[in-house]
C-alpha cells in the first residue's frame, strides 16, 4: 500500500465524517440514525485495507504522483470510480467508494455499490455489515421499524463474526426497536465487555442499557445493597511483560450457570495493582441484586490484546467463590496458565 493511496482513502473518510456528521447534528435528525454514524464511521480506511484483500491493483492511481492530490471529494469519487473500471474485481476499491458516497449522504449509490462488493465476496461478513449499515442510513428516519433486510444482513455478519462490534450494537439497535429489549441487553452486555469502558462508546451503550431496562420497568438501584470489593495484582515476575494494550477482565458468575456473566469490568492493564468494587449497578442482567444469591463465583484474566476471547497466553487467577453479604475484600493474582 503506496503512502498516497493511504492518504488518499483517509482524505475521503475525513472529509466525508466532517461533511456528513455536522449537518445532522445540526439539525436534530433521528438519534438512532446519529449514533449509527458515530459508532459507523470511525472504522476507517485503515483497518479495512490492511485487512481485506490486496490493496496493489490500485497502486496505479494517478493521486500517486505529486502535486495531484483531490481538490474535492467529487474529484476523489471519480477517479476512483475511473480505477475501479479498470480493476472491477478490487474489492477493498469498492468497499472505499461506498464509505466515500456514504460519507456524502449518498446512501442509495452507497448501498449499490456494497452490493457490487458482495458478488465479489458473498460471504463476506464484514461486507455484509457495512450493507446492512448503509440500508439503514439510507432509512428515512419517519419509517417505523428496522429495515428487515438490514437486519438480515447484520445477522448474518454477526453470526459469522462474533467480533464485529458494529453488527452487534445495530443489532441491539434493531431488537430494541422491535420492543425485543431483553435480546437488546443480552446484546449490550456482551458488548460492553468487548470495548474500552474510558471510551464514548462505552458510555452511549450504558445509557442504552439504561433505558432498555427503564422500558421493561427495571430501575437502577437508589442505593446499592451490597459491595464486592476487589484486589488484583499480577505475578511479580509478569508485571515487566506486559503490553500496552493489554485489559484486565473481571467476570462475576452465577455458580452452574452457562452464558452471560452477572457482571463484568474491563480495566486497563496499566493500573496493576488495582483495586474495584461490584455493585448492584454493574449486573448485566434483569431484576437481580448481588444479595439475590448467597453464593457467586468471581474470576479475573489478563488478555495480552485487549480481547475478551479466551487465548492461550491469557494469564489467569483461580476462580473464588464469594459471599455478597461478605465485608470481606477478596484477592486474585493473575498468573501464567499451567501447562
Amino acid at each position: 500500500m503506496t503512502i498516497s493511496f493511504l492518504l488518499y482513502g483517509l482524505a475521503l473518510v475525513l472529509a466525508g465524517l466532517a461533511f456528513l456528521l455536522l449537518p445532522l447534528l445540526q439539525a436534530r435528525k433521528s438519534i438512532l440514525m446519529v449514533m449509527i454514524l458515530v459508532v459507523a464511521l470511525p472504522s476507517l480506511t485503515w483497518l479495512v485495507y490492511s485487512t481485506v484483500g490486496n490493496p496493489a491493483a490500485l497502486q496505479s492511481l494517478a493521486l500517486q504522483q505529486a502535486g495531484d492530490s483531490p481538490q474535492s471529494m467529487d474529484e476523489a469519487i471519480s477517479k476512483l470510480r475511473i480505477e475501479l473500471q479498470k480493476n472491477p474485481d478490487n474489492i477493498e476499491g469498492w468497499m472505499l467508494l461506498g464509505r466515500s458516497l456514504l460519507n456524502m449522504n449518498q446512501a442509495e449509490q452507497a448501498i449499490n455499490i456494497y452490493r457490487k462488493a458482495l458478488t465479489l465476496a458473498p460471504a463476506d461478513p464484514y461486507i455484509k455489515m457495512e450493507l446492512g449499515s448503509a440500508i439503514v442510513q439510507a432509512t428515512e428516519p419517519s419509517q417505523q421499524g428496522f429495515p428487515a433486510e438490514a437486519r438480515t444482513y447484520l445477522e448474518q455478519a454477526y453470526a459469522a463474526d462474533p467480533e464485529l462490534q458494529k453488527a452487534q450494537w445495530m443489532l441491539g439497535i434493531a431488537a430494541a426497536a422491535e420492543g425485543n429489549h431483553l435480546r437488546a441487553l443480552e446484546l449490550w452486555g456482551d458488548l460492553l465487555a468487548k470495548i474500552d469502558p474510558a471510551s464514548n462508546i462505552s458510555t452511549t451503550i450504558k445509557q442504552q442499557i439504561s433505558q432498555s431496562r427503564s422500558a421493561l420497568g427495571i430501575q437502577a438501584p437508589v442505593t446499592e445493597t451490597a459491595i464486592i470489593n476487589i484486589n488484583i495484582a499480577v505475578d511479580e515476575s509478569l508485571h515487566s511483560s506486559l503490553s500496552p494494550q493489554a485489559s484486565v477482565f473481571v467476570f462475576l458468575k452465577i455458580p452452574g450457570q452457562a452464558g452471560m456473566p452477572l457482571a463484568v469490568k474491563r480495566l486497563p492493564a496499566s493500573q496493576l495493582p488495582l483495586s474495584l468494587e461490584l455493585t448492584d449497578a454493574d449486573i448485566l442482567q434483569l431484576g437481580n441484586t448481588l444479595l439475590d444469591f448467597p453464593e457467586l463465583l468471581l474470576s479475573a484474566k489478563l488478555s495480552a490484546t485487549g480481547s475478551a476471547d479466551v487465548s492461550a497466553n491469557d494469564l489467569q487467577a483461580a476462580t473464588v467463590s464469594v459471599k455478597p453479604s461478605s465485608k470481606t475484600p477478596i484477592s486474585l493474582i493473575l498468573r501464567a496458565k499451567e501447562k
